[in-house]
């Protein structure tokens, strides 16, 4: 990677550079509060669930006892294939639009802000998950690459909402600690010394989607 970037030409919305390889931008996520009410009435309705799941544990990946909150994923293959006429299609539209070129803007950027060829990357971004953290709800620290993919690169994640109280974000190596405002977004190396904890949830209910590059 390059030692000297010219930051102010990577600028998405507001950037904040908070290490050389953790990109922080504030409204990624145009009215990130109507996001947060479209996820919630889209699960009363029955028509979206081929698009986009209903609420169900998110849990870890090795242990199905240790639940982190709720997740649910929109299918943007599916979505694409249907009409958009209906109100449920158009809402789920709205939200993965939304999410889609956020990720792809910051990514942009961040590639180009490292010298990097986008074209070597793979942006996962076919299905959007979405995560919901409830009050006590917390995740220790770990990198985004421990099960032992190494083609797994940079980790993204865009906050929906900040009206709960906990839930920052904690780089202990770099010692870094963020408590992410509604429509921001970040995006950092997915492997070590990357390592980043959530801090538990006082009060309230955390919203975030993540995504990921990876290796071609």
């Amino acid at each position: 990677m390059q030692k000297d970037i010219d930051f102010k030409q990577f600028t998405l919305f507001d950037l904040q550079v908070l290490e050389n390889n953790i990109w922080y931008w504030d409204n990624a996520l145009s009215f990130p509060n109507e996001l947060n009410a479209f996820i919630e009435e889209i699960d009363s309705e029955p028509l979206s669930y081929s698009r986009i799941s209903k609420w169900d544990n998110w849990t870890a990946s090795d242990d199905s006892n240790l639940i982190y909150g709720a997740t649910k994923n929109i299918s943007v293959s599916k979505l694409k294939e249907s009409t958009g006429s209906d109100a449920v299609d158009k809402k789920t539209l709205y939200i993965a639009n939304s999410f889609i070129m956020a990720f792809e803007m910051a990514s942009d950027r961040y590639f180009a802000g490292h010298n990097l060829d986008k074209a070597h990357y793979n942006l996962e971004i076919n299905t959007i998950p979405i995560k919901k953290w409830n009050q006590g709800q917390s995740m220790g620290p770990h990198f985004d690459g421990q099960d032992g993919n190494k083609d797994l690169a940079f980790s993204l994640v865009a906050y929906i909402n900040d009206d709960y109280e906990g839930g920052e974000i904690h780089f202990p190596n770099q010692n870094i600690t963020v408590k992410p405002k509604a429509g921001s977004l970040i995006m950092f190396p997915s492997q070590l010394p990357y390592l980043h904890e959530v801090k538990p949830i006082t009060s309230g209910t955390r919203y975030m989607s993540p995504a990921h590059a990876y290796i071609k």
